[in-house]
């Protein structure tokens, strides 16, 4: 008689484990399908708006990475940015690389400066692309920035200077709200 109750209780426990196991896969499948389609959700949004923060020339460019003409890949820690806008671009760069001439250089290590007086050409590439090329007028080293940007708003920017070295980031672009004041 006890033997009876045992072997019914184990098939029991072992009916209530094939069911939190059924309960349990069910779960992940519902996780995975619900990421999956946020996920692709979110990619869709950052597309429009990469392309959409291009086609309204005010929009910021963070830097994650350097990668200086000499030298090896230099990861970012601190919040670098480019900020365009159809007035102006303030740059706020580090510069790692060789410079030649000048006192300024001396004065000045890095690419932060403000500038009005910029030339600012975009237009799409076979690829899907926006190649953006924005010439500094009002600067004694006459930088030039080339902006690669794809439409999940990931870039690239190529600096090419008079005096220094070229040097590339690669990073996002994001909305630039001024503050008007």
């Amino acid at each position: 008689m006890y033997s009876g109750i045992a072997h019914n209780r184990r098939n029991f426990e072992e009916h209530n484990k094939q069911i939190m196991r059924s309960c349990f896969i069910s779960l992940s499948v519902l996780c995975l399908l619900s990421l999956a389609a946020i996920t692709g959700s979110a990619q869709k949004e950052n597309k429009q708006e990469g392309t959409g923060l291009v086609n309204s020339g005010q929009y910021i460019f963070h830097a994650d990475q350097a990668m200086p003409l000499r030298g090896g890949v230099r990861l970012l820690t601190t919040p670098y940015t480019v900020k365009i806008s159809a007035d102006s671009i303030i740059s706020d760069l580090p510069y790692f690389g060789r410079a030649y001439g000048g006192i300024d250089i001396l004065n000045q290590s890095d690419l932060s400066f403000v500038s009005t007086n910029f030339s600012y050409e975009r237009s799409n590439s076979k690829n899907g692309r926006y190649e953006v090329i924005i010439k500094i007028r009002d600067n004694s080293e006459s930088p030039t920035f080339s902006l690669s940007i794809g439409s999940d708003g990931f870039a690239t920017l190529q600096v090419n200077s008079n005096n220094r070295d070229a040097i590339s980031f690669t990073g996002n672009i994001s909305p630039w709200k001024r503050v008007e004041k």
